[in-house]
């Protein structure tokens, strides 16, 4: 398949392997993949810009040489300086890229050319996320143009160069973007400016990415997909205390991918994690190891044998189930025909998921992983182990399962986490047991696997852990903390005493 979809999915979100239990366990994982930088194939004398990118990236300078279908992008007659300064067209034509310029006050910095890009654009564009880091001067923040007639997202770092603002833009549909963010943001990182001295192309950017905060920018309005989400009076938290004699352990269901407006978390679920010396987690996605351990799974096992044809393992009306879920996400049914059942199941949840505005880096586990410092941070389970979990699987019930999620992911996204911010055990139960249970009987088996073994051997891994003293975190799907057959009731069954938060 050389890199096809499922290769970019592993190295652009590399839980997507793990993605189409989003709906049900709302699993993902980020991983990013960086790529050695190249000498530059682009450059702007006036501003003191180069950039490179990879060989799928045709660059576009200008109207003669840019394509039928982008010739639209540029002004005729156009100089070097001028607006567009260039347009990349990703090997597909799937994903775009496209440096804007111009003139602002000599004494304007990134954040204040961002205030008067907020300001001109105003309504017509859905903010998604504003984040700067001033030691770069640089903002970047992705939004939805409602100008369009295709729902395009664009993913755009800002900053001010000898007298222009520069915008320098990345974007795709909104399908694509989980599978171009990283790579976006990569590209966005590997600009170089000219030195003070004027000799030599520099690097500066390495390491935005990670510098980039919301601070200072709270003028910005966020795009809440959930809204307001009010709680009733019997609001909780989804939080338990297991007691042993050297130390508590907490317990905490987790949501795998959400939105900034989750955070900070409620006082008694920071305390609680501010109090334990240590981080227990399904499996440590921030580990170099495990994301590279994650991506080789994915090609290894997430790919047919070559020649091999999805429809080959899916009934006529399951194949059929799942064009019309492509043609409705604007995929081509070609990109996937070559994968298994379970990983489309997986690219699919990631893309749709993240579409309504749910993204992997404001999971709970991300939160906490994040800022574990020296913590000690403990695995229950290895990427393999998950990997192969969902290999093992019937693929076709798999993919079904998660089809049915898709149908009514935006109200069921919705439902979810009010549920979860509002401690409602009974309604996750609900939305993650009862009713896809129901929706499909065969799934029975399915939910053993998934839920009710790892919940059991998650149990007597948290009781194994309180033999060590101190106070100890622990994160997990929220799905496994649920209902009789969930960690703290398996814990009281074993004479543990667990009490809700």
């Amino acid at each position: 398949m050389g890199e096809g979809l499922w290769v970019r999915a592993a190295r652009n979100g590399s839980d997507v392997w793990r993605s189409a239990l989003a709906l049900v366990l709302l699993s993902l994982v980020l991983a990013c993949a960086t790529r050695a930088p190249a000498p530059p194939r682009y450059w702007n004398e006036t501003l003191g810009i180069a950039t490179d990118f990879s060989s799928d990236w045709t660059i576009v300078t200008d109207r003669a040489t840019a394509p039928i279908t982008a010739k639209a992008h540029f002004p005729e007659n156009k100089g070097p300086d001028d607006s567009p300064l260039l347009l990349g067209i990703r090997k597909g034509q799937d994903a775009f890229a496209r440096v804007w310029i111009e003139p602002v006050p000599r004494s304007w910095d990134a954040e204040a050319y961002f205030r008067f890009l907020i300001r001109t654009l105003g309504s017509r564009v859905d903010i998604f996320e504003a984040r700067q880091a001033r030691a770069f001067d640089a903002v970047r923040w992705s939004y939805r143009d409602k100008t369009g007639e295709i729902d395009l997202i664009y993913v755009e770092t800002v900053t001010v160069r000898n007298g222009y603002g520069v915008r320098i833009g990345y974007w795709t549909s909104s399908a694509m973007t989980a599978l171009y963010r990283e790579e976006f943001d990569q590209l966005a990182d590997a600009w170089m400016f000219r030195s003070d001295a004027g000799a030599t192309w520099q690097p500066r950017w390495i390491g935005l990415s990670e510098s980039l905060v919301p601070d200072g920018l709270e003028f910005v309005e966020i795009v809440d997909p959930l809204g307001r989400l009010p709680c009733g009076p019997d609001e909780r938290q989804l939080l338990w205390q297991l007691k042993g004699p050297q130390g508590s352990l907490y317990l905490f269901g987790s949501v795998h991918l959400g939105v900034p407006s989750n955070y900070p978390l409620p006082e008694p679920i920071e305390s609680a994690f501010l109090r334990s010396g240590s981080l227990i987690v399904e499996v440590d996605i921030t580990a170099a190891s495990v994301q590279r351990e994650i991506a080789r799974l994915m090609e290894e096992l997430g790919s047919l044998p070559p020649g091999g044809h999805v429809a080959d393992h899916l009934t006529p009306a399951g194949y059929e189930r799942l064009k019309a879920a492509l043609e409705g996400l604007g995929l081509p049914v070609r990109t996937f025909t070559g994968l298994k059942p379970w990983s489309i199941a997986t690219v699919l949840s990631v893309l749709k998921l993240q579409s309504l505005g749910y993204w992997d880096r404001y999971g709970v586990d991300k939160y906490f992983l994040d800022r574990a410092g020296p913590r000690d941070i403990v695995s229950i389970e290895s990427a393999e182990e998950q990997i192969r979990l969902l290999d093992a699987l019937d693929g076709e019930l798999f993919l079904a399962f998660s089809l049915l999620g898709l149908e009514t992911a935006e109200q069921l996204m919705r439902d979810l986490m009010r549920s979860w911010r509002c401690g409602d055990e009974e309604g996750l139960e609900t939305l993650l047991i009862d009713t896809p249970t129901m929706a499909l009987p065969d799934s029975r088996a399915f939910m053993q696997v998934m839920y009710y073994e790892r919940n059991q051997r998650m149990a007597d891994f948290a009781i194994r852990r309180l033999a060590i003293p101190g106070d100890q975190f622990m994160v997990v799907g929220v799905a496994h903390l649920i209902g009789p057959r969930g960690i703290p009731q398996l814990l009281r069954d074993k004479g543990f005493e667990v009490e809700a938060r």
